[in-house]
């Protein structure tokens, strides 16, 4: 979403490793979801069947507005090490 203010979209993204799980944050500055913030819209629903389908209680799929607005998605699936 867009900065309410100036109207520039500003998304920051953090991928970080947490002991066996890989934890995948975005970030917005806009305006976050209304309350109650359900975080229910179709590609966030269809994003947590198929997590669900991959790694059942693995996961954890979690939306959540900022404190001073924004919205913040966090994502966290088991970490999976591919050697080539």
């Amino acid at each position: 979403g867009a900065d309410q203010a100036t109207g520039r979209v500003e998304i920051t993204l953090s991928v970080r490793r947490e002991e066996a799980d890989l934890l995948i944050e975005v970030a917005d500055r806009g305006a976050g979801m209304p309350a109650p913030a359900s975080g229910q819209g179709i590609g966030l629903r269809n994003t947590a069947e198929r997590l669900e389908r991959l790694y059942g209680a693995r996961q954890q799929l979690r939306c959540e507005n900022g404190l001073g607005g924004g919205l913040t998605v966090m994502m966290r699936v088991p970490f999976r090490e591919v050697i080539a």
